[in-house]
């Protein structure tokens, strides 16, 4: 295994970047790790929900709610933010993971876009 393969490279802060969601479990659900010197910066999501759910985005596990709890049916979506605009739709606090909270065992699927920000 070469090392370019072995070193973990952070993005490089404001450089929006976007993970897909796929979580199933009741509770408080870690979608990116928290990083000691960066706040994340939600630009846009889109979640569809396999069945009845209420889903919160949290600023850490058990942390600051980001959002109301907002419930969801059956495969409609549920989508905030345009990348494209660069406005943010809420932020972790610094070092805090970025957290989806689900009411239910039910799987919720999408994508997230967000900055990592030192300020």
């Amino acid at each position: 295994m070469g090392l370019a393969s072995r070193l973990r490279i952070l993005p490089t802060a404001s450089q929006p970047l976007t993970i897909p969601v796929s979580v199933s479990a009741s509770g408080d659900n870690v979608l990116i790790g928290g990083a000691s010197v960066y706040r994340m910066r939600v630009l846009s999501y889109l979640l569809v929900a396999a069945g009845v759910v209420s889903v919160q985005w949290k600023s850490g596990i058990g942390g600051n709610a980001l959002s109301g709890a907002m419930p969801m049916i059956a495969n409609q979506p549920l989508v905030a933010g345009q990348p494209a605009l660069e406005a943010w739709v809420f932020q972790t606090d610094v070092g805090q993971p970025l957290v989806l909270n689900l009411s239910a065992g039910v799987a919720v699927t999408g994508h997230v876009t967000y900055t990592l920000e030192t300020e």
